[in-house]
């Protein structure tokens, strides 16, 4: 009876980590999908250069498994300062339209994880009563 919730947060815990880093590597693809993979390493944004690696590297995934959270983006104070920009490009200005690359990774990644989690739910219930 002890092993179950044990069994049932470790599967919980797998699929978080699973569907985070699913979720941050969409990121990062939807990323370069809006800005290009530039040689020069720049995004260019109405005739202005923004290093391109410092939103690209500053765009972190955290994972908590005991307090069964994942968070990611730009998650110090020192990467939101790097990635300052990096707000601008996502949301857009009155002068461009954002690109909205993390919030259509996070929006796909809920789903996902809302399937999968469900599915180690029951599969670890199963191996803890069989």
């Amino acid at each position: 009876m002890r092993e179950a919730p044990v069994a049932v947060q470790r599967a919980i815990v797998e699929e978080l980590q699973a569907v985070g880093e699913a979720v941050h590597a969409e990121g990062l693809a939807n990323m370069d999908a809006a800005f290009g993979t530039s040689e020069k390493g720049f995004v260019e944004v109405r005739g202005k250069r923004y290093p391109r690696q410092q939103v690209r590297r500053r765009y972190t995934l955290r994972i908590a498994p005991r307090a069964l959270r994942v968070r990611i983006g730009y998650l110090t104070p020192s990467a939101q300062r790097a990635a300052y920009y990096a707000r601008f490009l996502h949301d857009g200005t009155r002068f461009f339209q954002g690109s909205f690359f993390h919030m259509r990774a996070v929006e796909r990644g809920e789903v996902i994880f809302e399937l999968r989690a469900g599915v180690a739910f029951k599969r670890a219930l199963r191996k803890a009563f069989p």
